[in-house]
């Protein structure tokens, strides 16, 4: 092989691992964003219930509960496979735009760019949606703080995108501004699911199967949630909001309710 193929076999390798390395920190960004708010809003709200009252489910074992990477990627993923989605538009728009004659020489670059810079704001206005129609949802359960900070953050994002229309010099630049704006957007998108499923899994109704038990010694439980079986026991919680761990040997008969 000669210098100069090298030297292009070389260049090609630096790139893959750099586009590499700043998907795989987008994927983790991204799922570590769904799982603070997941997390946090949990918290929050299995405090509100206990508070009033509400079954909560609180005796989950530390393998039920547990941080793991695998589940920080895979909650990345699922965020950064919406914004592929929304993003593969402007694709899709350009090609069907152009056709064939996007890889002729008769199409300029500014030409490309302009058309790009135009079709980008449909995937910031589909995340934006996206992750407003989740804090709208919850917006009484949130404190102001908690509603509005994010609210100034994706309008920050979307308002620059415009403002960049006048303040840059080229298409390129204003694209790069939009691409930065669909990251910060997508980040509020993974927080508002993550603060969703915070809320989702705080109630017992909503999460697990409403069963009976049958015990060999004492009396058993008619209407529990039951929400962890571990090796060694049963764990569920009662419409009275009490939590309760079976021994597994003790239990005849569980019917779902």
């Amino acid at each position: 092989m000669t210098n100069d193929g090298k030297s292009w076999v070389e260049l090609i390798e630096k790139s893959y691992q750099f586009y590499a390395y700043v998907f795989t920190l987008y994927v983790i960004c991204m799922g570590f964003a769904r799982w603070y708010g997941q997390a946090f809003w949990r918290k929050q709200e299995e405090t509100r219930r206990k508070a009033a009252g509400l079954p909560v489910a609180a005796c989950f074992s530390n393998a039920e509960q547990g941080f793991t990477y695998t589940g920080l990627f895979q909650a990345g993923l699922s965020i950064v496979w919406i914004a592929a989605t929304q993003m593969a538009y402007v694709a899709f728009m350009l090609a069907y735009d152009k056709g064939l004659a996007l890889f002729t020489p008769t199409n300029t670059r500014s030409d490309i760019w302009d058309r790009v810079s135009i079709l980008m704001y449909f995937p910031i206005i589909m995340i934006t949606f996206g992750a407003l129609a989740n804090f709208f949802a919850f917006r009484r359960r949130l404190g102001f703080l908690a509603w509005f900070l994010p609210m100034c953050v994706m309008a920050v994002c979307v308002a620059a995108t415009v403002i960049a229309v006048w303040m840059t010099d080229g298409k390129p630049t204003l694209v790069a501004v939009q691409l930065v704006a669909v990251t910060v957007l997508s980040l509020c998108m993974s927080y508002s699911f993550g603060m969703a499923d915070g809320f989702h899994r705080a109630d017992p109704e909503a999460n697990y199967s409403l069963v009976n038990f049958e015990l060999h010694q004492g009396a058993g439980f008619d209407r529990v949630w039951l929400y962890e079986r571990t090796d060694s026991d049963y764990r569920f919680v009662s419409e009275t909001g009490v939590n309760h761990i079976i021994p597994a040997a003790n239990v005849t008969k569980i019917t779902k309710v």
